[in-house]
């Protein structure tokens, strides 16, 4: 792993809104769903919340998959269309790549991203610790 990127943040949210974060110094991997409360229906639910640690392979692995979904995304000036995704590189990584960066809908970039951090959801891999109300 690259050593500026030890004390990144990176963080996503999918074409529904719903959150993830990614502290690369802890390994840790957090899902924060929308919740019908906050969701433009009033009924949409992203699921339960959960926090991982990752192994070292997943975090390097994510690492490279931010680096590509950033480097393939739009700039991400002024506001985002309905269901694309964003994604932050939000601290610590020294890189001279962009900071955000806007997914379109369906592209392969959008749905690698979506799909590797899906795999590390609850019942993919390994269980993750759930997230205390």
């Amino acid at each position: 792993m690259p050593s500026s990127n030890q004390t990144a943040t990176f963080a996503y949210s999918d074409g529904s809104a719903n959150q993830y974060e990614f502290d690369v110094a802890t390994r840790t991997l957090v899902y924060t769903p929308v919740t019908p409360d906050k969701s433009s229906s009033g009924t949409y639910s992203g699921g339960t919340a959960w926090r991982r640690v990752l192994t070292e392979v997943d975090r390097d692995a994510l690492i490279s998959q931010f680096a590509r979904a950033l480097s393939s995304g739009d700039p991400a000036e002024g506001g985002r269309g309905m269901g694309t995704g964003l994604v932050e590189r939000k601290a610590g990584d020294g890189s001279a790549g962009p900071a955000r960066a806007i997914l379109r809908m369906n592209t392969p970039s959008q749905k690698e991203i979506e799909g590797q951090l899906k795999a590390l959801a609850p019942g993919a891999a390994a269980a993750p610790q759930a997230v205390a109300k």
